[in-house]
């Protein structure tokens, strides 16, 4: 959280000091960070649903390669539900103006 440059008050990113009004952050800058965020989560997520798209592509069906598949496809399942719950997440906080 941002501090008031004279009082040492914290505050929400996008509110004002409450006792002298200085911005954390102006309008046209709130702005800009806001899309910026959102590409971030949108890449980071379309890149999370291509890596689950990828999985099971070993051409030889030995014990190992399809235990190592197992783990990556896990592992790939938890990365996407984790980047869509973040996605949800940044969405509600940006609803809410925080």
């Amino acid at each position: 959280m941002p501090k008031c440059a004279m009082h040492s008050i914290q505050y929400r990113l996008w509110d004002t000091c409450p006792k002298c009004g200085e911005a954390a952050i102006d309008e046209s800058r709130r702005d800009e960070a806001m899309k910026n965020a959102a590409g971030k989560l949108f890449k980071a997520c379309e890149q999370a649903r291509y890596a689950i798209r990828q999985v099971g592509t070993a051409k030889t069906p030995n014990i190992m390669n399809i235990i190592k598949r197992e783990r990556i496809i896990r592992a790939r399942k938890q990365i996407l539900a984790e980047a869509e719950q973040a996605c949800d997440e940044a969405i509600q906080l940006a609803l809410r103006g925080e």
